[in-house]
């Protein structure tokens, strides 16, 4: 939306500029969305996360458990040792982009839900996927998530949840 000058500032139109008095206008640029709340990051986020889970099917507290530990080294360290011991500054945070990023995902054809309580992976979900490793994006997160062993089980995510509190 153009607007007129900014208060504060002084224009002084000369004859030999009075021609060009009214062309310009400042308008307001936009914040940059920082990388993971950005839409097309938190699906693609979205789909390295559930392809990491058993089957590649993950309910919605692994998904955050997952998303979480992308973020909170603590909730990594727990879910790398296998151990669900009590680490009362670890929490799971329920994160309200990561929903939206269902949505989006299963809208897209990516993913698709089983039984009403779990989303799976569908064949252009895996596609994205190798186009994703083909492109090498998202390799820290990558990372991050490679350095959990194994898949990720509801089982090992459930005593995980059940020892945490939620954020």
């Amino acid at each position: 939306m153009a607007v007129g000058v900014p208060p504060g500032i002084q224009v002084d139109v000369t004859p030999e500029l009075d021609d060009l008095a009214g062309r310009y206008s400042f308008t307001h640029q936009p914040t940059p969305v920082v990388s993971r709340l950005r839409r097309a990051n938190r699906v693609a986020l979205l789909l390295l996360i559930v392809e990491k889970c058993r089957q590649e099917r993950a309910t919605i507290l692994q998904l955050h458990t997952l998303d979480t530990a992308l973020v909170d080294a603590k909730v990594r360290d727990v879910l790398r040792s296998g151990e669900a011991g009590f680490l009362p500054e670890a929490s799971i945070r329920l994160d309200p982009a990561l929903t939206r990023a269902v949505d989006l995902a299963v809208g897209f054809g990516l993913v698709e839900w089983v039984n009403g309580d779990r989303l799976q992976l569908t064949n252009s979900g895996r596609a994205a996927l190798a186009r994703i490793r083909s492109a090498d994006l998202f390799a820290e997160e990558r990372g991050v998530l490679s350095s959990i062993p194994g898949k990720v089980s509801m089982a090992s995510v459930g005593r995980f949840a059940r020892s945490r509190r939620w954020a």
